[in-house]
């Protein structure tokens, strides 16, 4: 009688482990979904292998953990994985067909709509950034122009201004000795006329 009702419990046990490895095939459908929705490159499929992995150990450990005490036995395992590669071998794969089906009309609705209510605004903004290109372009180069000249212009008249003064100055002493006037000017003018 013992030995039936320890049968039974295993046998309880096992299809619960099956449906759990059917559970995680459901899961591992909406990773693979995804992937068809949303083109995916290897690192976030690795990514989202690893965490399919990890949702999965989770999974057993709380499924050991509540239905059989925490005790590591071999038949969980395998009803698990024979759960999981009935439910993908069979339901998975019309799943899968079903949502490529879905997901394909999905993006031919999406299509139609950009068509019909965006791809018009698009057209409009790509003509007027035609027209306003060449504009910005333009008014880019003068106004990098624009800066190097000023930038170089006004190192020039500082150079000018200092050097024209610096001539008007030398000019001006040089026609005050020529006429013989110096700082004092008429003084000297008078000294002058007093020694002849």
């Amino acid at each position: 009688m013992q030995l039936e009702v320890i049968g039974s419990q295993q046998a309880f046990l096992f299809a619960q482990a099956c449906l759990l490895g059917v559970a995680l095939g459901v899961v591992y459908d909406i990773f693979r979904i995804l992937r068809i929705a949303v083109k995916t490159n290897t690192v976030v499929a690795f990514i989202e292998d690893l965490l399919f992995f990890i949702i999965a150990t989770a999974a057993t450990f709380m499924f050991l953990l509540l239905m059989d005490d925490g005790r590591i036995r071999w038949y969980p395992f395998l009803g698990e994985a024979l759960g999981f590669m009935v439910y993908y071998f069979t339901l998975g794969r019309l799943v899968m067909k079903i949502s490529k089906i879905i997901i394909t009309f999905i993006k031919a609705v999406f299509r139609t709509l950009f068509r019909i209510f965006i791809y018009p605004f698009v057209v409009v903004f790509r003509w007027i950034y035609k027209k306003l290109h060449p504009i910005y372009h333009k008014v880019k180069i003068k106004k990098k122009n624009v800066q190097n000249k000023v930038k170089y212009s006004l190192k020039k008249q500082r150079i000018m201004v200092y050097n024209l003064m610096h001539k008007a100055v030398a000019k001006k002493k040089a026609k005050k000795r020529k006429k013989g006037i110096n700082g004092n000017g008429e003084q000297e003018q008078k000294k002058k006329r007093k020694k002849i």
